[in-house]
């Protein structure tokens, strides 16, 4: 999207904001759009600049990353991150019945053959609270609509699903939000690319999902696991998560390792 025919006339720069930028809106001038830069669609138009603006400014301890333990030793904690309202998850579901028909469809197909999510925990997260109290829960509902949708209205609508779920990660990471329902979400979504041969994006996602489970420290606690441990249904979660990352890593280097080696 090109910038306003004020900014680009006065040389200033354009923050593409609509209607008007902020620098017409001060002014109190008119804010004209070259032809053909205004998204021609509604999905253009949700992944326009200002779609982040809303988001709060990212607190996550940097330690976290610098020196693990310094962050341990210091009994620092990691602030859990919140969306806003605006936020496009919230655009796309709105209700708990809408979210309960989509995960009774997938428990009852896709989680008999890839169970990363534990029926119970889902759904007592959400029959608990709102869609608004919990935004990670609803997107990972909007990534199980990616994998149960099967009829032709529903394959129709799943672009917009895919697009507002992309937007959901770029927020999510803006906010510096770090649990394993994101990781979860981003493991469907990687699912729902490779399936439908979305590429890189898919080769991507899977990368992006190794990363966030060893910032999660799935990899040292799925080790250190202590079977006897009181909150068992959050570690097993935790174990098959690990399990499922490495299981989509290996599906993405076999293609690349097997024009290298020949297998016998």
């Amino acid at each position: 999207m090109h910038p306003c025919q004020q900014c680009k006339r006065l040389k200033r720069r354009c923050d593409r904001e609509l209607p008007e930028c902020s620098l017409c809106t001060r002014t109190h001038r008119p804010c004209e759009y070259p032809p053909g830069s205004m998204p021609a669609s509604p999905k253009e138009a949700q992944l326009s600049p200002g779609i982040l603006l809303d988001v709060p400014i990212n607190r996550f301890p940097a330690t976290y990353f610098f020196d693990r333990r310094v962050f341990n030793d210091c009994h620092m904690s990691i602030e859990r991150g919140h969306l806003p309202p605006s936020s496009v998850v919230l655009n796309v579901l709105t209700s708990t019945d809408e979210i309960r028909q989509i995960a009774n469809k997938y428990f009852a197909s896709v989680h008999l053959w890839f169970p990363i999510i534990n029926r119970s925990k889902f759904y007592g997260s959400f029959l608990h609270g709102s869609v608004e109290a919990d935004v990670e829960i609803s997107l990972l509902a909007m990534c199980m609509q990616l994998l149960g949708s099967r009829s032709s209205n529903e394959l129709q609508a799943l672009d917009t699903v895919y697009i507002s779920i992309r937007q959901a990660f770029v927020q999510l990471e803006q906010a510096g939000v770090l649990n394993i329902t994101v990781l979860q979400a981003l493991l469907l979504t990687a699912l729902y690319e490779i399936g439908n041969g979305i590429y890189p994006a898919a080769y991507l996602t899977i990368g992006n999902c190794a990363r966030y489970a060893v910032a999660l420290d799935l990899d040292r606690e799925i080790l250190n696991w202590n079977q006897d441990a009181s909150d068992w249904v959050v570690m097993e979660e935790k174990h098959r998560a690990w399990w499922a990352v490495l299981i989509l890593d290996r599906y993405k280097v076999f293609p690349i390792l097997s024009d290298t080696y020949v297998v016998g």
